[in-house]
């Protein structure tokens, strides 16, 4: 290889790196691990924001509980540390593929109690005709399972996942609920609602409902 092919390599190599990094840098998410790393880093953010908030002694050490626990299994800025047999992790590359066609999307983690846990996660979006579509995933055995009806609620305003915080067992939600919203392939924001902190909310109390 002469030195002017050599060079034209070497040139190459350096444009794909530098827009590598640009890409890393702007956290422009082509790639489900930036977009899981945002999305974990957003997620803690919001449980310590709620932290550093709360007065009441048992909410305090309920959200100290779970702090401990996401920081322990969620990475937030290590490539080299994110498990990619991790649940959250799997169904960052479902969102990712509903950002392809869609500019914005809200999902609700959610687990209900009874004989087992049942783990769903809720995507949400507006269609053409202004109605909210809801497609529901299952937790199954280390895979998510898609309900094949996708669930349109009409009569609802757009900000209908609007949401608040309201004191310590003043809440309608029985478990913890994680709102986040997705907008232009990144992260938006992060709601994270301990128990019986959610404020009423008919929408949201209405999808939480749906099999």
């Amino acid at each position: 290889m002469n030195k002017l092919k050599i060079i034209a390599l070497l040139i190459s190599i350096g444009s794909l790196l530098s827009f590598t990094n640009k890409i890393i840098g702007t956290k422009i998410f082509s790639d489900e691990r930036i977009l899981y790393l945002s999305w974990n880093k957003a997620t803690i953010n919001s449980v310590k924001k709620n932290l550093s908030s709360v007065q009441d002694t048992a909410a305090k050490m309920s959200y100290l509980n779970r702090l401990e626990g996401l920081e322990m299994s969620l990475p937030t800025d290590d490539f080299n540390t994110i498990d990619t047999s991790i649940d959250r992790f799997k169904f960052t590359g479902i969102i990712k593929d509903e950002l392809k066609t869609k500019k914005s999307i809200y999902v609700i983690e959610y687990y209900e109690l009874g004989d087992m846990i049942t783990v769903k996660n809720y995507i949400i979006y507006r269609n053409s005709k202004k109605e909210f579509c809801i497609d529901i995933y299952v937790l199954g055995t280390h895979k998510w399972i898609k309900n094949k009806e996708t669930i349109r609620l009409k009569g609802y305003s757009e900000d209908a996942m609007t949401t608040h915080t309201t004191k310590y067992w003043g809440g309608v939600n029985k478990n913890d609920v994680i709102i986040s919203k997705f907008e232009n392939g990144k992260v938006n924001y992060v709601d994270f609602y301990l128990f019986k902190t959610l404020q009423s909310n008919p929408f949201i109390e209405k999808v939480l409902t749906l099999d």
